[in-house]
């Protein structure tokens, strides 16, 4: 006999359910070490697909390195797949040259001999360049990593080199497909994917602040990725597009701004970040880190204890400044 009893729940269970979920998750958010954003998206979550995109020489690659230099410190496992050579020597590149120029005033070998002997000794960050990489490889070498490294987070560049590597003939319904995967992937492995994406041309014919910050139909194959992704953030420089004040007045240049154009489970909104052009990474506008005087205390340490140190130090005339040892 067939049971026609309804089942259902009030309110304030549900509630209690979510309350419950919320505690579970909430701890295993990672920040990106921007306290302005964290506060505004509550960082990256495990089983999230976030999309960043922008216009070339916006600032991506230092904005994805900003996030990633934190996670490292943070001693967070992380995989970065690129389908090209330059992400990954970009990020090396910024990598050594992000060393505190007080610690290292004159060398850049010797500054990445400091990174390779002292501060990246035994990271867990795993590089994969691969040409033409699929959707396939990428998803068979991510389950490795998480597997015998157990990384936390997936940075990939970009999804349309995954989707050009595809060879699919229909865009619309190709990068549905991707963005499709991608999500799954990011939920059967339990960690977030980042991906950056590029934008179509038309915050170039735009006028006005508001008319050049991009927009979510600015994405390329902009309906797929907006229906997949968990969060998508557009990067901008209004001082770019020759724009060096706001309709308040506030000063913009040397801004970057982050719109939140979606967040699905929580706030969408604008945040300012500042350039900083000696360290190559995108900051509060405040100037703060997060945990900065955890990481001074951790280097200081690790330069103590560590027996290249001296050795550092004799050929390289390294002068450590007790005011601000962290390197990054």
């Amino acid at each position: 006999m067939k049971d026609n009893t309804l089942t259902y729940i009030s309110i304030n269970e549900a509630l209690d359910q979510f309350q419950s979920q919320i505690k579970v998750k909430c701890p295993y958010a990672i920040e990106t070490g921007l306290k302005a954003m964290d506060i505004l998206t509550g960082g990256l979550f495990p089983g999230e697909l976030c999309v960043i995109g922008a216009r070339p020489a916006m600032g991506k690659s230092m904005f994805i390195f900003s996030i990633i230099s934190y996670m490292v410190w943070k001693e967070i496992p992380i995989g970065l797949f690129s389908a090209t050579d330059s992400m990954n020597v970009n990020f090396l590149s910024r990598l050594v040259s992000s060393v505190n120029n007080s610690e290292i005033p004159y060398s850049y070998e010797g500054k990445l001999r400091l990174l390779r002997d002292v501060v990246l000794d035994e990271v867990p960050l795993y590089l994969n360049c691969e040409p033409r990489m699929t959707i396939l490889s990428l998803r068979e070498n991510a389950t490795k990593l998480k597997k015998e490294k157990g990384i936390k987070c997936l940075f990939v560049e970009s999804i349309q080199a995954l989707f050009d590597s595809e060879e699919n003939g229909n865009t619309r319904e190709g990068m549905e497909r991707i963005c499709r995967e991608l999500k799954i992937l990011a939920q059967e492995l339990d960690i977030p994917i980042v991906v950056t994406s590029e934008l179509n041309r038309s915050p170039e014919h735009r006028e006005g602040i508001d008319g050049t910050c991009p927009q979510l139909c600015d994405l390329r194959s902009s309906s797929a990725i907006e229906s997949n992704a968990d969060k998508v953030l557009l990067l901008h420089r209004p001082e770019y597009y020759h724009i060096t004040m706001d309709e308040n007045g506030y000063d913009l240049r040397g801004i970057f701004i982050v719109i939140v154009a979606k967040n699905k489970y929580g706030s969408t909104g604008e945040v300012r970040l500042r350039f900083d052009p000696c360290k190559c990474r995108v900051i509060d506008v405040d100037g703060s880190v997060h945990d900065k005087e955890e990481r001074d205390s951790k280097l200081k340490s690790l330069l103590e204890e560590n027996e290249t140190v001296q050795m550092l130090t004799d050929k390289l005339g390294l002068e450590l400044d007790n005011k601000n040892n962290s390197p990054f």
